[in-house]
């Protein structure tokens, strides 16, 4: 089973450890809710570079899934 992280004032479900404040209530979450500055800095370098793959993706739609990018010979 799965920890889910809860405000506590207001007990909505945190999504992101990654906002210092409540989604729901917009109550400043505890230090100990959030994640430190190593663990924010790898989660921002994924974000960026899953935006980065997707807009190559969108640049070169048949490479992304593993397709050849040649046209068909049939």
């Amino acid at each position: 089973m799965e920890l889910q992280l809860k405000c506590p004032k207001c007990g909505s479900v945190i999504y992101s450890r990654r906002h210092s404040i409540c989604g729901r209530c917009g109550e400043k979450l505890p230090e100990s809710l959030m994640f430190d500055l190593i663990t924010s800095k790898k989660v921002e370098d994924l974000i960026a570079q899953d935006k980065k793959r997707k807009e190559w993706e969108s640049k070169f739609p048949g490479h992304a899934t593993g397709g050849t990018g040649l046209a068909s010979t049939e």
